[in-house]
């Protein structure tokens, strides 16, 4: 089924131990010191959106030439900050969902009797709002240092291949 699965471009835990290449740097990075501490801060599918991730950018760069330790240590920190926008976006998704919830909740009640449920409801509403604009500042911040990052891995790159072909 792996091999199957391989052939076909399918990606999943499988592919990745299937494919040659790409089982050979998953086994690298696994074998790096900051893989313990990926284990402890991400769940299981973080942490296989962090091989796949780690594998395609290693993949990617070894066509032109080796890829170095600063360079690892740049992408896991791009792959870092993907994961935690990820994360901001979930919470995001969550504090929209609840706020819905609570306008269909308040929909429901009578103003003339539930006048102090309706006003709880609200501040809960509220506070949905306020924390939905918080996540949009932390995901801009974020993004912002995201683009830092792919801009600051390119750019070292494009040094090393210069340097490779002088």
């Amino acid at each position: 089924v792996s091999k199957w699965l391989a052939r076909h471009g399918i990606k999943n835990s499988y592919f990745y131990d299937s494919d040659e290449d790409r089982s050979r740097i998953k086994t690298e990075l696994i074998a790096e010191p900051f893989w313990v501490q990926v284990q402890n801060q991400y769940t299981p599918n973080e942490q296989l959106y962090f091989i796949a991730q780690y594998c395609e950018h290693v993949i990617q760069m070894e066509k032109v030439t080796g890829v170095d330790y600063s360079e690892k240590m740049q992408i896991m920190h791009l792959i870092r900050s993907e994961i935690l926008m990820d994360r901001i976006l979930e919470r995001q998704k969550r504090a929209h969902a609840e706020e819905q919830k609570i306008y269909i909740d308040i929909a429901k009640l009578d103003p003339k009797t539930d006048a102090m449920e309706i006003k709880a409801l609200r501040a809960r509403a509220d506070s949905c709002v306020h924390e939905f604009s918080s996540y949009s500042r932390e995901g801009k911040d974020l993004q912002d240092r995201i683009n830092a990052l792919r801009k600051e891995l390119k750019m070292t790159r494009e040094q090393r291949i210069k340097d490779y072909q002088d």
